[in-house]
């Protein structure tokens, strides 16, 4: 998908919440815009997502924007065995998860990738204690300072 508008979700809903899942299929997404989700909601609802034996690809470019998320709710993602590469980029721009509301993340045994270019201090929004990586490998870039992780 290749997606410029000003308010886009390419999965999911602009308003309330939104659960699903990928299994076994692929999700590409090219987005940009004012206000961009890849997969989850631009609202205030909450994301629920689980991922299973996929490939994810998002690249958003907007001035608030996040791969997969609730941008302004709390959000909850499980992957595993799959691959997930992220790149975002812009003033409030996140990877996963959006700027309120709690944000919990699952990732087992999978090739991640997450690349950030963003004013937003990522550590406020996702806590430690909600972050689960096992296995696989996973690297984080935001600002050029590279965290990698791998089981």
């Amino acid at each position: 998908m290749d997606i410029s508008s000003q308010y886009s979700v390419a999965v999911g809903s602009i308003k309330g919440s939104f659960k699903g899942s990928v299994m076994h299929s692929a999700v590409k997404a090219f987005m940009s815009g004012n206000d961009v989700v890849g997969i989850g909601t631009l609202s205030d609802g909450h994301t629920m997502l689980s991922v299973c034996e996929s490939g994810l690809i998002f690249d958003t470019a907007a001035d608030n924007c996040s791969a997969i998320a609730s941008l302004n709710g709390s959000t909850e993602f499980d992957i595993s065995r799959a691959s997930l590469h992220i790149t975002a980029k812009g003033d409030n721009a996140l990877g996963i998860g959006g700027t309120k509301g709690d944000t919990k993340i699952s990732i087992v045994n999978c090739d991640s990738s997450v690349s950030l270019v963003t004013k937003l201090n990522y550590i406020d929004y996702t806590k430690a204690e909600n972050v689960n990586i096992t296995g696989g490998r996973a690297r984080f870039n935001v600002n050029g300072e590279v965290k990698t992780f791998e089981n």
